[in-house]
Order: C-alpha cells, then sequence, then structure tokens
C-alpha cells in the first residue's frame, strides 16, 4: 500500500514538473539574450528589388564601438521568390551581409571593399537551413557582436558563430532578387522593426 502510494506522489511530482518546465520554455525563460538593454529602434521598412538587382538601404546613424545585438524580423511580401533579404554590416573592409530566402535558404556572405585586405569571417554559401521559414512567414535575424565574437540567429536558433576581428559601423538592409522576367521578377520584402541593443 505505501509502495502505491509512492508511485502516485512520485506520479504527481514528475506532472507538476513537467507542467512547470514547459511553462518556463513558453514563457521564454531559455530564450537567447540580446547583449545589454534596447537602445534604438528604427520603423518599418519595405525594400523593393528590380529582377537581377540587388539593393542596400543604409540606416544613417553609426553602430557603438560596445558591445551590441541587431534584431529585426522580415517578411517576403510579393513578387520573385527566388532571391532573398537581411541586414548588411559595414566594416572599414567589408560588407558583411546575412540573408534569407522565402524558398528556405540562409547565407552569410562576405564582400570585400575594393584595394582594402580583410580576413574572412566566414564561408557559408546559400544552402537550405531548417528555421527559416517559408513563403510569406516571418523570420527574425539576430546578430550579436561581443568582446570580438559574432553570433547569428535566425528565429532564436543559432545559424553560426565565430570570430570577428573587425567591428561594425554601420546597419543597412539588403535585398536581391535573381528572376528574368523584368515584368514579374520584382521581390518586396518588409521589415517591420530593426532593434538595437547596446552594452554599457
Amino acid at each position: 500500500m505505501n509502495q502505491l502510494r509512492w508511485l502516485q506522489f512520485g506520479g504527481v511530482v514528475m506532472g507538476v514538473t513537467a507542467v512547470l518546465l514547459i511553462s518556463l520554455i513558453t514563457s521564454g525563460m531559455f530564450d537567447p539574450k540580446p547583449v545589454g538593454e534596447l537602445a534604438q529602434t528604427w520603423p518599418p521598412l519595405t525594400l523593393t528589388i528590380p529582377a537581377q538587382e540587388e539593393q542596400i538601404t543604409w540606416l544613417p546613424e553609426l553602430l557603438p564601438a560596445s558591445n551590441f545585438s541587431l534584431h529585426t524580423t522580415l517578411t517576403y511580401q510579393s513578387g520573385e521568390p527566388d532571391g532573398g533579404a537581411g541586414i548588411v554590416l559595414a566594416t572599414d573592409c567589408a560588407n558583411i551581409i546575412i540573408v534569407l530566402s522565402p524558398l528556405g535558404y540562409a547565407t552569410i556572405q562576405q564582400q570585400p571593399l575594393p584595394a582594402v585586405h580583410c580576413p574572412l569571417l566566414t564561408d557559408f554559401p546559400w544552402q537550405p537551413w531548417p528555421h527559416v521559414r517559408t513563403g510569406t512567414q516571418a523570420n527574425q535575424i539576430w546578430a550579436n557582436i561581443e568582446d570580438g565574437q559574432m553570433q547569428v540567429r535566425i528565429n532564436r536558433e543559432l545559424l553560426w558563430a565565430g570570430e570577428m576581428t573587425f567591428k561594425p559601423e554601420r546597419i543597412g538592409i539588403y535585398g536581391e532578387s535573381w528572376g528574368t522576367d523584368a515584368a514579374s521578377a520584382t521581390a518586396v520584402y518588409h521589415f517591420s522593426q530593426i532593434q538595437l541593443f547596446q552594452s554599457n
């Protein structure tokens, strides 16, 4: 009889523990945190990219010299899905571009500036990634720059992490369209917000 009571008590404890754990997970208790506190929020932006072109729209403010995080949410709205959009971080020797495609692909590209030597940050060519949401579903891009290290998360899942020996100075939004039909290949992406978190 005592053994049955202990089994019942153990079942109740396990059930309560499971419910508590699920509640903590759904509340975001274990979600990755940004670096520092929210310092700035830019208003929504829309990027329209003609066929066979790429576009960058730079934000006017400079990025801080301290550690920081950038969060944005982007949505493919219409037009050519064969392409992508994301954010670009400008350094004094290269542009670092983090791009997602509505077809489920992701990439991190480094575009060196002319006549400037820049150590390679990473080689992450276009490839399918299961955490990229396809079609018109919203995708989050998080970039953390902290103590010479960079982390890139897509929808809170770690895409890439590594050393970053040069400090980004500016941020912009980036888009490209690979369609060939000028009448239908224009792609439209919407950035609902861009947030900057900054450490003291």
